[in-house]
């Protein structure tokens, strides 16, 4: 009977691979990584709703808005590239795949009105509200005891 030794560091690597693997299957990932979801803040004012989305490093040109009177939709591509030198070494890395957010918004708005803007890797969009949304917005009183 031949004696095998255990070596947990090739025990370890397959296992990874394994999970690798599975993570792969389960979360649809592409090539290069997770896919980018750009995160995403919407508020409204008295007049108009606002999304403001973190792209950074992104080329305005490759994103495309699309506003409804219900919906906004945010879809384009990033590539990015970085390289610096250190030790002897260079390192380089990329990141490049496409994206695609579809929100809600709260009240119906303006679409053909709407404006895109890009600065300091934020795409920030203006919608102003349809008028029926606007009044039908209305402060509430809030009733109670007195504080003091």
């Amino acid at each position: 009977m031949d004696i095998d030794r255990w070596n947990p560091g090739t025990d370890l690597a397959r296992w990874r691979d394994e999970v690798s693997r599975l993570l792969d299957w389960t979360m649809g990932r592409v090539r290069g990584g997770l896919p980018f979801v750009p995160y995403v803040d919407l508020y409204q004012t008295d007049d108009a709703v606002i999304a403001e989305a973190e792209l950074p490093g992104a080329d305005p040109r490759q994103v495309e808005v699309t506003v409804t009177e219900n919906s906004v939709t945010l879809r384009g591509s990033l590539r990015e590239e970085g390289e610096r030198r250190e030790g002897g070494y260079l390192y380089r890395e990329r990141r490049q795949g496409s994206f695609h957010r579809q929100l809600p918004l709260p009240v119906s708005v303006q679409a053909e009105a709407a404006k895109a803007s890009y600065q300091h890797g934020i795409l920030r969009v203006v919608m102003p509200k349809s008028e029926e949304a606007r009044r039908r917005a209305r402060r509430v009183p809030i009733e109670g005891p007195e504080q003091g």
